[in-house]
């Protein structure tokens, strides 16, 4: 059964064997649960990809699943819950009808089985770094599709951490441009560009991280940022910095959230003093304007800014090729 989806360019780590297809027979229990793996691969696996393809949910995560049964049970549970999730939907438009819920409790059984899997494997120290960031995404998307929005959040910080240890580790001494190629050095850039979606997903929802946290996520994005190009040769590539600018500049409006206002007060110099008090209007953002704050914050604002510009700058021709030619290159 092969996924319908093709990859572009898929990196290997070091002794990967990249399984060219999928055995609808191998590693199934019954039927059923080759069907919700069926599932996965032909409606949720294109779903998650969103507006942009991305090879990892359609092709690379499931070859992994023919060596790792964990990762096989996790992508079935998905096919079964996302079969249970369309069933009530049609339920939906026809009242009379009937739920047993079976497809639930199948995908219940089906995850429990690919958690006990994953915590043998980290219990026996088999897992590799790798694996666990699969396992990482794919319990996110199952504790998501339930509705388990802190539980999925938890899951998706454990593996953005793990990702971030990884990268810095190798990058002492290393230049800007040894620094970007060292990220997708041991992992396919499909899934490192994943990562940059979770990170953004748990940003924008539930984020529990550190100040110090987001102050390191920050300096790193900006080092990557650093390497930009003047002038971008495709759209992946635009995609690939825009977001990694995105995200820098949600870090930093995290690392304000901890921001003691009573001492900003006492650093800003005309503003407050003038009103004689820390009050603002309603229509106001706490540092929305250059203006204000620290100089420190000023300064890093400005170079977010400028950082913005420069992105503006790199896509432009690229952009003017697309609409003359209609093609995303």
């Amino acid at each position: 059964m092969l996924p319908k989806l093709t990859a572009r360019g898929i990196l290997q780590a070091p002794g990967t064997v990249l399984i060219r297809g999928i055995d609808s027979g191998a590693g199934f229990e019954d039927a059923l649960n080759a069907r919700c793996f069926q599932i996965y691969l032909e409606e949720t696996a294109t779903q998650i990809n969103g507006p942009f393809i991305n090879p990892l949910w359609g092709k690379l995560i499931p070859q992994i699943s023919e060596r790792e049964p964990f990762v096989r049970h996790a992508i079935s549970a998905i096919g079964a819950l996302g079969k249970h999730s369309k069933s009530r939907q049609l339920q939906s438009y026809a009242p009379g009808a009937v739920s047993t819920g079976q497809d639930y409790q199948y995908a219940l059984k089906l995850y429990g089985k690919s958690l006990q899997g994953m915590r043998e494997a980290i219990a026996t120290g088999k897992q590799d770094l790798r694996i666990a960031l699969i396992a990482c995404l794919l319990v996110f998307c199952f504790e998501g599709m339930l509705g388990n929005q802190q539980t999925a959040v938890a899951h998706a910080e454990s593996g953005l951490r793990l990702l971030f240890n990884s990268a810095i580790g190798n990058f002492s001494g290393k230049s800007l441009k040894a620094q970007k190629a060292l990220v997708h050095q041991d992992f396919e850039h499909d899934l490192v560009e994943a990562f940059g979606s979770l990170d953004l997903q748990v940003l924008l929802f539930i984020d529990r991280r550190s100040k110090d946290v987001h102050e390191q996520m920050k300096t790193f994005q900006t080092s990557i940022i650093g390497t930009m190009p003047t002038e971008f040769k495709s759209l992946a590539q635009a995609k690939q910095f825009w977001q990694l600018i995105l995200n820098r500049n949600y870090h930093f409006t995290k690392s304000l959230q901890t921001v003691d206002v009573e001492k900003l007060r006492d650093e800003v110099e005309a503003p407050w003093e003038e009103s004689g008090s820390a009050k603002m209007n309603a229509s106001e953002l706490l540092l929305s304007d250059p203006k204000e704050g620290p100089l420190t914050l000023k300064e890093e604002h400005l170079r977010y800014r400028i950082d913005i510009g420069r992105w503006t700058l790199a896509a432009a021709r690229l952009f003017d090729q697309i609409t003359f030619k209609g093609s995303a290159l």
